[in-house]
């Protein structure tokens, strides 16, 4: 008799079979992966699976990270062999946010669990585990259980008629020595579009200004995909259809698209999403309306000063910025004071 766990009863009961589909800041509250074969018992704890790509061996798979001491021999980290050829190993992990790696034959660890060319899945931008959170630098990352976001979010909304690729966060948050260092806390370029969608499957493509066209593949995008999430262009996309992105929506409501820029890439002045949700059908013509940059930071109690930094310029009054804010306010999200010309943040 098959045996599951709580957490996946629904999802396999409803055998839902799932993609790609991963967001920076909230696990997926049901895995992407097909039900095992009736004949196979799932360990307990939080299960960790690995398919291995046509023409590759694989005699063993360990679970190394920062759960057991990134160690590839413990006995709770070794997977085992399913009838259907996948493998399995469940971990008895508490809530929190892990970095961890697939270590295979005994001998060799996985590259970029985000994008590894020999023991990733070609169809899945190369990405070693279908149920990572994200990769930070070549491991993997997973969040167990929904916890709440924690610290304070700088927040800056680029003005219509503002260019802006790079947004920076300075002043006296950070660390003792790297205080008002301009160069290492990048806040993330995020645009979204937020559009009431019916349930149903839909195929959907990013458009990227005028002159650059489509996207190529929205599952493994050279250009304009994000390395933090197998190349994806959409970090939330189901999977891919050919090069289509897909998206199941099973609750008639708002879906927002999100496109996160990836560091490098040159500028961006439109982007626009087509796709079979739109009536007609596949037509270009639907700005993404909003384009922000944030971070998030646990900070200890206590007041602290900052400042944002454009494209290498400094903003001149954090509180009536006349270039970047209109003469307002720089940070969306502060506390609406400042001292001099620094924004002035009290955490309670």
């Amino acid at each position: 008799m098959l045996k599951l766990n709580r957490k996946y009863l629904a999802t396999f009961v409803a055998l839902t079979v799932v993609g790609w589909g991963c967001t920076p800041d909230d696990y997926p509250t049901t895995p992407r992966f097909d039900p095992p074969p009736q004949e196979d018992v799932l360990p307990d704890g939080e299960l960790f699976f690995y398919e291995p790509p046509a023409g590759v061996s694989v005699t063993s798979v360990s679970v190394p990270g920062e759960f057991n001491g990134w160690n590839p021999t413990a006995a709770e980290a070794q997977m085992t062999q399913l009838s259907d050829g996948r493998w399995v190993a469940g971990i008895e992990l508490a809530e929190g946010t892990y970095q961890y790696k697939y270590h295979f034959n005994g001998t060799t660890w996985a590259g970029n669990m985000c994008n590894e060319a020999t023991w990733g899945d070609p169809d899945n931008g190369g990405q070693v585990d279908a149920d990572l959170d994200s990769c930070e630098g070549e491991n993997a990352v997973r969040t167990i259980g929904t916890p709440q976001p924690t610290g304070h979010t700088f927040l800056y909304i680029v003005p219509e008629g503002v260019g802006v690729e790079v947004v920076t966060a300075a002043g006296t948050f950070q660390p003792e020595g790297a205080q008002w260092n301009n160069t290492s806390d990048t806040l993330s370029n995020i645009w979204t579009y937020t559009v009431d969608m019916e349930p149903g499957t839909y195929q959907y493509k990013y458009q990227f200004n005028e002159t650059n066209g489509w996207a190529g593949n929205m599952c493994d995008e050279a250009t304009w995909g994000h390395p933090d999430y197998g190349n994806a262009v959409d970090p939330d996309n189901d999977n891919c259809d050919g090069e289509n992105a897909v998206i199941t929506i099973t609750d008639a409501g708002p879906h927002t698209f999100r496109y996160i820029v990836p560091a490098g890439v040159g500028d961006i002045t439109q982007i626009t999403v087509a796709g079979e949700f739109q009536d007609p059908q596949w037509t270009p013509g639907v700005d993404f309306f909003m384009e922000t940059f944030t971070r998030t930071y646990a900070l200890d109690a206590g007041t602290y000063e900052y400042k944002f930094i454009f494209d290498g310029n400094w903003a001149g009054n954090m509180c009536a910025e006349g270039t970047y804010a209109d003469g307002g306010m720089a940070d969306a999200n502060g506390s609406g004071t400042c001292n001099g010309e620094n924004a002035v943040l009290t955490i309670d």
